[in-house]
């Protein structure tokens, strides 16, 4: 039986685990940024393709529920000068990536303020987007929400596993944060990834 033992739990294993799982969650407003610049030009294309039409068949089903919400709007008042209302919709969608990449390069950096903003902003996209893709038909509908639930779920993972990390660096090796400063009781069992606490 004792074949079949697991091996005990190391503060390395557990710490590479939730680091590796937060490095990559923290990478998603990167993957949200392109998701939204690529819908803006597949929108474009398909909108310059109909003529102009309102419809669209859903074109904008990756962009964001906010920048969406404002094609929409541009698409009101500016149907009749295709050309300028496809480069006002691709420099708000390109505005729009480039602060998501803002939040994901603070996010990588370990800030765990930047990491909570990218997650309430996304959130909030997220209950915009639920009304803004409303008419878009039933199949881009389900597309602009199953891309914001995976986006959100990867937002909420980085959140977590930050205070994941945190917490097995308190538990296993005893971390004690004196006037800024890191004091450790134990001794590195094995090589692991850097200490959120270290930096």
């Amino acid at each position: 039986m004792a074949i079949f033992a697991k091996k005990p739990k190391t503060y390395s294993t557990l710490h590479n685990r939730a680091v590796t799982i937060f490095q990559k969650s923290s990478k998603i407003m990167i993957w949200a940024a392109i998701l939204n610049i690529c819908g803006a030009l597949f929108g474009m294309m398909l909108t310059s393709g109909n003529s102009g039409e309102t419809g669209f068949g859903g074109g904008y089903a990756l962009c964001l529920g906010i920048v969406h919400y404002l094609i929409l709007v541009m698409q009101w008042n500016l149907l009749d000068n295709i050309v300028l209302l496809n480069v006002l919709i691709f420099l708000i969608a390109a505005i729009f990536s480039a602060l998501l990449i803002v939040f994901a390069s603070f996010s990588i950096k370990i800030n765990i303020v930047w990491i909570i903003i990218s997650f309430a902003f996304y959130l909030c996209d997220s209950i915009v987007a639920v009304f803004s893709f409303l008419n878009t038909g039933f199949a881009n509908y389900c597309v602009a929400m199953i891309t914001h639930i995976i986006i959100l779920f990867f937002a909420f993972l980085c959140v977590f596993s930050y205070y994941n990390v945190i917490a097995i660096e308190k538990r296993f090796k005893n971390v004690q944060v004196k006037d800024g400063k890191v004091l450790r009781q134990e001794k590195e069992d094995e090589e692991h990834k850097y200490d959120f606490l270290e930096k």
